[in-house]
């Protein structure tokens, strides 16, 4: 019964020897454990080294690669758009000497019109598809619908010239689903990218006006260049005039799907996870009560 007390003050002074090793070995203590001036490194002090640092700076490097990328292959996506609409203006100049019964006046309006036709239904579809499924699905359905459209255009054929223009009018409102796709797709993808940066975001304008107007400017002048280029290349000749046309509207999946890869491991923006509407309804009437001279004004500048 004597002896008890005595094992616990020398478990008590062991103890109280071995906290002392222990602060001593700290380098931002003082000597003096109880000294008023012993310092304890701050965890809001920048010299303060956070275990998640790391992993912090390199999400922000691969979020700026991401925001980049984005902004640029919705550039390159919204370019060939441009490219695959004036194309076929182009390429009837060709037709007209192949196939001088079968190319009507109607036939031409056909198919002029059944690409700008896909495209409405393209843009008024895909918006509430890439709300509700997601920007990655969005992305690689329309892209898919396009080069889908494309590969049948070029492609295209018939027992008679007549079938084969209406394969042709069919090929090109399925490559204009995917076109029309591109520009909900794009524009919001684009939109939320540049948020992920302040110092982005003040130049959104900017770049929005680089992806819409600059991209599908230089995908309408790359339209007139690339059948004059083949023609070129053929030495002019009329007996290669069909294949002068099919290559010409293959050319236009070429930038489809060099983004294809990237927009099928693309990263979802910030923006959107934050506010996804995947599982909830979309307040269509507080959007129209809200933004309805927003809309009103870009609605009636696409007939201009």
């Amino acid at each position: 019964m004597s002896e008890s007390p005595v094992v616990e003050v020398r478990d008590s002074q062991e103890q109280k020897s071995a906290i002392t090793d222990i602060a001593g070995q700290k380098p931002t203590l003082s000597k003096k454990p109880d000294s008023p001036h012993a310092k304890i490194p701050d965890a809001q002090s920048p010299h303060a080294t956070h275990p998640n640092a790391t992993v912090q700076e390199s999400d922000r490097g691969y979020s700026r690669v991401s925001m980049v990328m984005m902004v640029v292959f919705s550039g390159l996506a919204i370019g060939s758009d441009g490219f695959n609409a004036s194309i076929i203006g182009n390429i009837e100049l060709l037709m007209e000497v192949i196939y001088p019964q079968a190319l009507t006046t109607a036939v031409a309006a056909r198919l002029s019109n059944a690409f700008m036709v896909g495209m409405i239904i393209g843009m008024l579809s895909f918006g509430y598809i890439s709300d509700k499924l997601g920007r990655k699905t969005g992305a690689v359905l329309t892209t898919t619908i396009l080069v889908l459209g494309i590969a049948l255009s070029a492609g295209a054929s018939g027992l008679t010239d007549d079938g084969m223009f209406w394969m042709l009018i069919i090929a090109r409102g399925i490559a204009g689903v995917g076109a029309g796709g591109e520009y909900p797709v794009a524009g919001a993808g684009a939109a939320e990218a540049t948020d992920e940066a302040p110092g982005v975001r003040r130049r959104r304008g900017f770049i929005f006006a680089m992806i819409g107007d600059l991209s599908a400017s230089l995908g309408f002048a790359f339209g007139a260049l690339v059948p004059l280029i083949l023609l070129l290349c053929f030495h002019q000749q009329v007996r290669h005039y069909e294949a002068v046309w099919r290559v010409s509207l293959a050319m236009g999946a070429i930038a489809p799907l060099s983004i294809f890869w990237f927009r099928y491991r693309m990263v979802v923006s910030s923006a959107y996870r934050r506010s996804s509407m995947k599982k909830q309804p979309i307040p269509y009437f507080l959007a129209v009560k809200k933004y309805w001279r927003s809309l009103l004004g870009v609605c009636g500048s696409w007939f201009m």
